[in-house]
């Protein structure tokens, strides 16, 4: 069964884990440079046209990010901290939840730091990773160009399916598990794409995923995708867990948050 149109059941309740990425790359940060596993994820001569754009494009994870995604920060008192920055993450990780969840599926965001934060935190799971152009960065305010940035906001926007593809098979995970990037159009990033049309992409992924035959998915994305879907505000590294039930007699899918980490702290 191909995982990218299933079948609808007439009825069924699934447990959805929704993650957000951990911590990212920030150019000249030095707390905060690209971890040495995915310093080659674009392709040679990316970074040339960073400047054309007004700062960097698809920001990879941070040798912390990558520590949130697995197995944690160790240094209590930094993670803490960091945390009241919104990005310290959980006590022992991401892996650790990522293992106790058991995903038969896990979906991503087409952006580099949520696939690697999908790689990290799954790499045991035996679960096919999907990563669905859906799941990309939302925001009111929107990610046009300005003066600062001439071609759109630079950290929303990722490579395309082929050039994402040959990066998951460049990263495989210790499971061997699958990461399947076709989904992603070579051209997906609209800069001018309005609110109206944001909201009407992430009502889309939620009825897409709603009739998925799996039962358990996990969801990696972005802080302004939960917001809007979910109304919770998370901090990177940090997740909600709920039941996501349809039926077709009304095909509009009710999601029920059941439980938070302590990085989820507003429901809006």
């Amino acid at each position: 069964r191909s995982p990218k149109d299933p079948p609808r059941d007439s009825a069924h309740v699934m447990k959805i884990l929704c993650i957000r990425h951990t911590q990212d790359e920030v150019a000249q940060d030095p707390d905060r440079l690209v971890a040495k596993q995915f310093a080659k994820w674009h392709p040679d001569g990316f970074r040339d046209d960073d400047a054309m754009f007004g700062g960097r494009r698809d920001p990879c994870l941070s040798e912390r990010g990558v520590w949130e995604a697995g197995t944690g920060i160790t240094d209590e008192g930094l993670r803490l901290e960091l945390n009241k920055q919104g990005y310290g993450g959980l006590p022992q990780g991401l892996r650790c939840k990522a293992e106790e969840f058991q995903a038969e599926l896990i979906l991503c965001s087409p952006l580099a730091r949520a696939v690697q934060t999908a790689l990290v935190a799954f790499d045991k799971s035996p679960a096919a990773i999907l990563v669905h152009p859906g799941l990309k960065e939302v925001n009111r305010k929107g990610y046009g160009p300005t003066a600062k940035h001439p071609r759109g906001k630079p950290g929303a926007q990722g490579i395309g399916g082929k050039m994402l593809q040959h990066a998951v098979y460049r990263h495989p995970r210790s499971s061997g598990a699958f990461a399947d990037a076709s989904l992603v159009p070579e051209e997906w990033f609209k800069p001018h794409d309005s609110w109206a049309s944001m909201c009407k992409t992430v009502d889309e992924f939620a009825l897409w995923l709603s009739a998925r035959p799996e039962r358990r998915i996990a969801v990696v994305s972005h802080g302004g995708f939960f917001k809007q879907w979910l109304k919770v505000e998370m901090g990177h590294g940090h997740f909600v867990e709920g039941e996501l039930a349809a039926h077709d007699d009304d095909p509009s899918p009710a999601f029920m948050l059941t439980k938070f980490s302590s990085g989820v702290q507003l429901y809006v």
